[in-house]
């Protein structure tokens, strides 16, 4: 007998099956796996972890007397549909559901004689997770996976559906005819000698998206002339994929994408941001509530208000402003990247079709430097989507019932406000928010429109270290697709110190398919469990199939702102105060502010600093029961509080060196440290920013060996 083992791919959110002979050893560390069970080689599941919840040795299936039993093995106990085990062993049914540590996973009985088991490839390990397998690369070439049915045409960008493997209309001869193109170097001369134009540059990005927009206006502001740079792209806009991926998943101009207010593509610094140009906008309006709002969620975002996020009109409308600025038009040329090789002098040259009609208008560019951001080929179904539409040709057309989140399904919504009808909704990330959103808007306009919402289990909410996400409804939150402190704070340190391996470890605990909490989407989603159009289901899709009345489901039923590390605390705290913090200290040492003219209020910004390295500690300690390893910035200001009220406690009670408690005066006090706090904390939102640009990104730390 067989099992398949399904979990969710927590970094593509994509459901993932692999089939393992019995009996079957469960573990983190290959080596505690025992070999033999009964006689009978065992199929090893490594699980990766970087928690240290899945013990070396954790669990074991066996089949004995036609039964499938599962004996757990660890210190931590593993749960069977939500029970759990501690050195325990029960049977197995079909369906039932393991969670160990953060994995769960869905067990599938394939009986013997079965047609459709599958040959299961031996091998002498196999790595199993949520995000994917380690294996050898001949059992790549033995495995190979079907290519998506949905793919970016190479010539104009357009998302459309393919009836054959090869992307339609990709030709096959360029570059690869030429015999030197297979060479471990290229040579120059025989370049320059194969009759197809080559040209030279210093710098090539290749792609023309946000990405290569982003590395172009660093070069642009570093000083490079426009002349030096060549953008090979085949949209005219950088962001013009990205804008029919929004459109097509929901989220038109006017809506707010999944990005934070210091995420600007067309300002390095990050300042100032969208919420504070927000703000700016809407003072000059008349409309001071609505500039107060966006001033109050940076300050509070997200425990006491929804993450802010920009309008995709606005980054839009700012990256067209900036392109005209570092005149991008003039550095940007049509060319679909055929293939890129090195050359012998140490150069790139990519070959490229220069023509949008795919005729054979092919070129060779030579460049020094080269930046390579091509975008995703092709948008992934589930396995057996891809299968349903192989079997149903008529779903290649224009108005299909089978349809990912990215592609445009707007007549669906139209026909549903004018029929009514059930919709079924696989998956729980940002797209599917949005696309539930739409369905709630044609469900004020007809009411006979039901969603059911299918998962494979029910989330609890990835853990990792002291914190756990929030999980409401179904519905994992982050208000990101990574947790903040992965840009700049202490989790991008622990990721850029790890080793691959560990570094997929991590990423599994941080992954996972999550959305933002938005007070509107939780506000919808209660709101359909009341009126019972929105539904909430466990479980698999066994069989997808089309009938006279529509699709036939058989379903197996189932129960931005910088985050900083310690050190980046202590460094940006000291070069502050002594700073900023020296400077405004000095009108109260000449006397212009304070009672009379004193070397003391030197000594209160001091003891702030050397106090602060103790609070630090706390504070760094505290951030990490937070699942972004964040905090809002109304809670720095409560440690500002607390930290002025401690001191002055104090100096009042018990005096320090250099302020006797005689010569304390509170009012001065609350005036010198209000002013040194509020100008430290202006400062690390905006002096740092413009100063040191890669500050937010490196914790704090504007000192260390961080990676370029």
């Amino acid at each position: 007998m067989q099992i398949k083992l399904i979990s969710e791919n927590t970094v593509t959110g994509e459901q993932e099956e692999q089939v393992f002979n019995l009996p079957v050893g469960i573990g983190r560390d290959l080596s505690q796996l025992p070999a033999n069970l009964n006689g009978e080689t065992v199929s090893p599941v490594v699980l990766l972890d970087s928690t240290q919840q899945v013990s070396r040795f954790h669990a074991q299936i066996t089949l004995e007397n036609g039964v499938l039993y599962l004996e757990d093995k660890s210190a931590n106990g593993t749960e069977l549909n939500d029970k759990k085990l501690r050195k325990e062993r029960r049977p197995l049914k079909n369906g039932d559901i393991l969670r160990i540590g953060n994995y769960t996973i869905t067990v599938i009985l394939i009986p013997p004689g079965d047609p459709n088991a599958t040959v299961v490839i031996q091998s002498t390990s196999t790595i199993f997770n949520p995000q994917s397998q380690v294996v050898s690369a001949s059992n790549v070439r033995q495995s190979g996976s079907p290519q998506s049915s949905i793919a970016f045409n190479p010539y104009t960008g357009i998302l459309e559906p393919q009836t054959s493997p090869a992307v339609s209309g990709q030709p096959r001869s360029f570059p690869d005819t030429l015999d030197f193109w297979n060479e471990e170097r290229v040579s120059v001369d025989k370049i320059s000698n194969s009759r197809i134009p080559c040209r030279e540059t210093e710098y090539v990005a290749c792609g023309g998206g946000m990405g290569s927009f982003v590395w172009v206006d660093m070069l642009r502001i570093a000083g490079v002339k426009p002349e030096n740079i060549k953008v090979l792209s085949i949209q005219d806009k950088p962001y013009k994929r990205y804008e029919t991926l929004l459109r097509n998943c929901q989220i038109p101009r006017y809506k707010r994408i999944r990005s934070g207010s210091d995420s600007c593509p067309d300002n390095i610094w990050g300042w100032p941001g969208y919420a504070l140009r927000d703000a700016w906008k809407a003072v000059f309006s008349g409309q001071a509530g609505a500039a107060l709002g966006f001033l109050w969620q940076i300050f509070a975002e997200p425990i006491y208000a929804d993450t802010y996020t920009p309008r995709a009109k606005d980054v839009f409308e700012s990256m067209d402003r900036e392109g005209d600025r570092i005149s991008w038009d003039k550095m940007l040329e049509y060319g679909s990247i055929r293939s890129i090789r090195k050359t012998e002098d140490g150069r790139y040259c990519i070959a490229y079709c220069s023509s949008s009609s795919g005729q054979d208008n092919y070129q060779f560019l030579l460049a020094k430097y080269v930046h390579l951001s091509t975008g995703y080929p092709a948008i992934k179904l589930l396995t057996d989507l891809e299968q349903y539409r192989r079997e149903y040709p008529e779903e290649s057309g224009k108005e299909k019932t089978v349809v990912q989140g990215y592609e445009s399904h707007d007549y669906i919504y139209q026909k549903l406000e004018k029929y009514g009808g059930t919709v079924v909704i696989r998956g729980s990330g940002i797209v599917a928010s949005q696309i539930f959103e739409r369905l709630y808007e044609a469900h004020k306009i007809q009411p006979d429109i039901k969603v059911i919402h299918l998962n494979r289990e029910p989330r609890k909410g990835n853990r990792f270290e002291s914190a756990q996400r929030q999980v409401d409804n179904d519905w994992e939150f982050q208000p990101f697709n990574w947790p903040k402190g992965t840009w700049g704070g202490d989790m991008r340190a622990m990721l850029e110190a790890a080793d691959p391996l560990l570094r997929r470890e991590l990423l599994q605990a941080w992954g996972g398919t999550t959305t933002a909490s938005r007070k509107k989407w939780r506000r919808i989603v209660e709101q359909g469990k009341s009126q019972n159009w929105y539904k909430i289901c466990y479980g698999l899709v066994k069989k997808l199939e089309r009938n006279n009345q529509g699709l036939e489901l058989e379903i197996t039923v189932l129960l931005m702102i910088m985050t900083p590390t310690l050190f980046g605390r202590w460094q940006t705290r000291i070069f502050l105060l002594a700073t900023v913090g020296i400077l405004v200290s000095l009108p109260f040492s000449w006397g212009y502010l304070g009672v009379k003219s004193d070397f003391v209020y030197f000594w209160i910004v001091f003891y702030v600093g050397l106090l602060g390295i103790a609070w630090d500690v706390l504070y760094d300690f505290l951030q990490k029961y937070f699942w972004d390893h964040d905090w809002p910035g109304i809670f720095q200001f409560y440690a500002g509080v607390v930290e002025g009220l401690v001191l002055a406690l104090l100096i009042a009670n018990i005096g320090l060196p250099n302020i006797p408690k005689t010569e304390f005066d509170l009012i001065t006090f609350i005036k010198n440290y209000g002013l040194v706090w509020l100008a430290v904390y202006l400062s690390a939102w905006v002096m740092m920013r413009l100063l040191f640009p890669r500050w937010r990104f490196r914790g704090g730390e504007w000192m260390g060996k961080w990676p370029i």
